[in-house]
């Protein structure tokens, strides 16, 4: 999938109702934080939405340079998630979503102790790759579909250990709260179909062909769990 397709597919996703009451939630959770780092910040819309207390770091330059286009009066830096570019103890919050899947999480949560102050918090937002619900004609491809993608991903279960690995990082006051995405409408097709990258043979070709038909009925279902995670750092 290309940036442009990943940046777009992102885009759909933030859209949705659920996907806002979840991001609202992170915000709120970091109430009272002045400066914060949004980590794997995509196109920047929570970057925007923390205004000028936030500045959003990735790993991709052209990402970075997508959500400086969206958003001028915002702060971004290309930035690796396992060696940030700020100080010991330089930062009140530490935001990222739909992204420790990708990371080496031990690295980066200790990463993220190292730049919070005490009293700092951390707040990781993230769904578990193979508890994707995705109702169809032919359930026992689903569940090859689902726990096939999630072997494409670097670490897939990432969100429900987050709660262990915050408290084996030092971090302290934990805790894990579910919020739930579910998606019925055509917009929700792009992430269904996702499921299958890379996946081929007749029953994939059956299954897009039954999401797709679906979609077209108004018969799509996607529901998905999302894990926010949040601790403290305590001097």
């Amino acid at each position: 999938m290309s940036n442009t397709e990943v940046i777009a597919l992102l885009d759909e996703i933030e859209r949705h109702p659920d996907a806002v009451r979840v991001r609202e939630r992170t915000h709120e959770l970091l109430d009272g934080a002045e400066r914060i780092v949004d980590v794997g910040c995509g196109g920047g819309r929570a970057v925007h939405e923390l205004g000028a207390r936030a500045i959003g770091v990735d790993h991709d330059p052209a990402t970075i340079a997508v959500a400086r286009a969206r958003y001028p009066a915002a702060r971004f830096q290309v930035a690796d998630a396992h060696a940030l570019p700020f100080p010991d103890a330089s930062l009140d919050g530490y935001r990222a979503e739909r992204v420790i899947h990708t990371l080496d999480a031990p690295r980066a949560l200790a990463e993220a102790r190292r730049v919070l102050r005490p009293g700092g918090r951390l707040v990781l937002a993230g769904h578990d790759w193979d508890l994707f619900a995705v109702d169809s004609g032919l359930p026992e491809v689903t569940r090859r579909v689902v726990h096939a993608r999630a072997d494409q991903i670097a670490d897939p279960r990432a969100a429900r250990k987050a709660h262990h690995l915050l408290r084996e990082a030092g971090f302290t006051d934990v805790a894990t709260e579910i919020l739930s995405t579910v998606i019925t409408g055509p917009e929700g097709l792009p992430v269904v179909l996702n499921l299958a990258k890379d996946q081929e043979g007749e029953e994939i070709a059956a299954w897009c062909d039954d999401q797709r038909r679906r979609a077209a009925e108004g018969r799509l279902f996607l529901a998905v769990p999302v894990f926010v995670t949040s601790g403290q750092v305590i001097g």
